[in-house]
């Protein structure tokens, strides 16, 4: 399981064939057809011109995503000296900006990043679904509760994920995120979860389609639509 992000990098596909709902607002494909034609483009050259920089910063982009998903707080304790590629976002917020200010949320911004990287690496591409809005706070308490650290019990792993409306299986697909998937095999004395990555292991059909019901769940985490948050002009920092 040492080498899971490298698959997950290449293996990685969603299957979507529906809008997905979030507080009574669709994410759609397209959002921002009309809004900011060019933008899957302009975030496609960017994150290029970062994985040729430095290939490892395509794993970085990708969980990036999964944190903002879960609790985004940079300096939570699960984050410190953990995360990286706040730059790399940081430029390509700028250059979207520039072309079409105040219109693209951060977090739809990592979404559409994390699946360019995934697709640099060898991996397939798939539709993003966007409408997201940014949130107006970020909670380090929440945070240190919520994101799992690389020492975290099997039992408090589940709990996580679970008080996300993630379940064992989840847990498992996504693990490769993390830096803590070997917990999955060594705690799980039931072998409840040990099976399903032998499972998984044995069927990769059976793995994409879990890992893309996953993420598609994973993106849906508390999203806010509508009017609802902001949409940040700086991902780092809410509107002042």
């Amino acid at each position: 399981m040492d080498h899971i992000i490298t698959l997950f990098l290449v293996f990685v596909t969603l299957l979507q064939t529906k809008p997905i709902l979030c507080n009574n607002e669709p994410l759609i494909v397209g959002y921002y057809e009309e809004s900011c034609p060019f933008l899957e483009e302009i975030v496609r050259r960017q994150v290029e011109i970062a994985v040729l920089q430095e290939p490892r910063m395509a794993a970085s982009l990708l969980r990036l995503h999964f944190h903002d998903c879960t609790e985004s707080e940079k300096k939570a304790a699960p984050n410190t000296n953990s995360l990286r590629g706040f730059e790399v976002i940081d430029e390509i917020k700028n250059v979207v900006e520039d072309a079409c200010p105040c219109t693209v949320s951060c977090a739809d911004l990592l979404a559409i990043v994390a699946r360019d990287a995934v697709a640099l690496t060898g991996g397939p591409k798939w539709n993003v679904y966007l409408g997201r809005r940014d949130s107006m706070k970020a909670s380090l308490d929440d945070a240190n509760k919520f994101i799992p650290t690389p020492n975290s019990s099997l039992e408090t792993l589940i709990a996580n994920f679970g008080s996300q409306g993630l379940n064992a299986q989840d847990l498992v697909v996504l693990s490769g995120l993390l830096v803590s998937d070997n917990v999955l095999v060594a705690e799980d004395v039931e072998r409840e979860i040990r099976d399903v990555v032998w499972a998984f292991a044995s069927n990769e059909e059976h793995f994409f389609t879990s890992f893309a019901n996953s993420m598609i769940k994973m993106g849906n985490i508390r999203v806010l639509t509508g009017q609802q948050g902001e949409i940040r002009k700086n991902c780092r920092l809410i509107n002042t």
